[in-house]
């Protein structure tokens, strides 16, 4: 695996350690593979370090122009389905709601509303992903609040009975999830997220006005769209820091990609006419996306042939292969004290999980938790498989599973259904899958790694 640790100094890409073509240095110029080298090591830095502002921003683009405007809840009415394609990896255990926040004029007021100890979470984040606040069960209880989100240069006074949110940026992701509890539960559900309210400070006291955008078909944001832009996408990047500049403190690395034209109001595919610069822009996407893939693949401990890592959300300060890592495979994680992710596509032997074959797996311990979990399936491609049972998760909602005679749960894995267990079959895809265990609020024995989850087993054909 190649060395990129935070994408520090002295990174070196060699093209043949990622299967990329050198060029002969007979064939070329002089100074050719030069050039060529350092555009590849400068692009592909600058490339996973931006991989997470151009996601956001395309999805900011799609939001504001498909759901709702700035300042302003879309809430998903549903749970997520094998239908819905917008985000990789969703879950199916909350209501979603989004905004956008425009903090450059005055604080946003947001209120919610008391929830009678129902679960939901407001997390929030920057555009580069970084998590900074939260708002919900865990945080700030479930009573009802009125809270100001405040930008980075707002200088003024607040009413008393409003709890501050200093934001460190003017442009503002929040993700709310709202647990529900089966489709009996969905009236209350959407009741308590219609709650969720947002005014600017100087029209609070008002109700707020929402506009309902004409209904538009919702294209799925595919990360791979990315890198198949081609070297426009360093263009792109470059129109996105203009309105979301970078922290003070990353000053020195967007001078060292600016050395190559990469940067604010700056278009490479357009400007630069040296074509190793440019063969080198070209090599670095396949480049970054290696090391992208190989960090996810390579991330945190496993166990039980479980992947856990504590790391997948919160501010990632300088490791920007882990922010680029989690943005493309699970954008917007929960903190680990929110909710622990594990994730598996392997059997108890390594082998990969393919829904032809049967699995059970056998939890002699339910995972301890404070609020809830869920065991969520994706095909391979991290979006929810369209099955006959429309079950993407399994969990301690879940209605009519059969326990064990000595209290352990046992769960079927596989693309037929299991003759007498069908109760608690979970449909899988017959080629390869995942699984992904959410526990939200987790207890300290999960958060100290005391606990974890057992093996997916594969059992003999019947």
């Amino acid at each position: 695996m190649l060395s990129f640790t935070a994408l520090g100094a002295g990174l070196t890409v060699l093209p043949e350690a990622i299967g990329l073509r050198s060029v002969a240095s007979a064939q070329v110029k002089p100074g050719y593979q030069r050039r060529l080298q350092r555009a590849l090591e400068i692009g592909t830095r600058a490339y996973i370090w931006g991989y997470p502002l151009i996601y956001t921003k395309r999805f900011e683009i799609r939001r504001l122009a498909v759901t709702a405007p700035f300042n302003q809840f879309s809430r998903s009415q549903n749970l997520t389905t094998a239908r819905n394609r917008a985000v990789v990896a969703p879950n199916n255990d909350t209501l979603y709601s989004t905004t956008l926040l425009d903090l450059r004029q005055e604080p946003v007021v947001l209120s919610v509303p008391d929830t009678n100890g129902r679960y939901y979470s407001l997390q929030f984040f920057d555009n580069y992903t970084n998590t900074f606040a939260y708002v919900g069960r865990r945080v700030t209880g479930t009573s009802a609040g009125e809270y100001a989100i405040v930008g980075p240069n707002w200088c003024g006074s607040l009413p008393s009975n409003f709890k501050q949110i200093k934001s460190p940026v003017n442009m503002v992701f929040i993700l709310g999830r709202t647990l529900i509890d089966g489709e009996a539960d969905l009236p209350a559900a959407r009741a308590v997220q219609q709650q969720y309210t947002l005014v600017p400070l100087s029209r609070y006291g008002t109700p707020p006005v929402e506009v309902q955008p004409p209904p538009t078909d919702r294209q799925f944001l595919n990360p791979n769209d990315i890198a198949s832009s081609g070297i426009a996408v360093f263009d792109e990047l470059g129109e996105y820091l203009v309105s979301t500049p970078p922290r003070r403190s990353e000053a020195s690395l967007l001078r060292r990609f600016a050395s190559i034209d990469i940067g604010p109001n700056r278009r490479p595919s357009e400007e630069i006419t040296d074509e190793a610069t440019l063969e080198g822009l070209r090599q670095a996407i396949p480049a970054a996306e290696k090391l992208i893939d190989e960090k996810w693949s390579n991330l945190g401990t496993t166990t039980n042939g479980w992947s856990i890592s504590y790391e997948l959300g919160g501010d990632f300060r300088k490791d920007y292969l882990l922010r680029a890592a989690v943005a493309k495979y699970g954008i917007f994680a929960n903190v680990p004290e929110e909710s622990l992710y594990f994730g598996t596509d392997v059997d108890n032997t390594g082998n990969p999980l393919v829904g032809s074959n049967r699995y059970v797996l056998t939890f002699d311990q339910l995972p301890p938790v404070n609020a809830f979990w869920s065991l969520t399936l994706y095909g391979f491609d991290r979006f929810f498989y369209d099955n006959p049972l429309n079950r993407y998760a399994i969990g301690d909602r879940t209605p009519g599973l059969q326990y064990n005679a000595d209290g352990t749960l046992t769960l079927y894995i596989q693309n037929e259904a299991p003759a007498g267990n069908e109760s608690n079959w979970f449909p899988a895809p017959r080629d390869r899958f995942s699984l992904t265990l959410r526990t939200y609020e987790p207890q300290q024995i999960l958060l100290d790694g005391q606990y974890q989850p057992p093996s997916v087993v594969q059992i003999e054909s019947q």
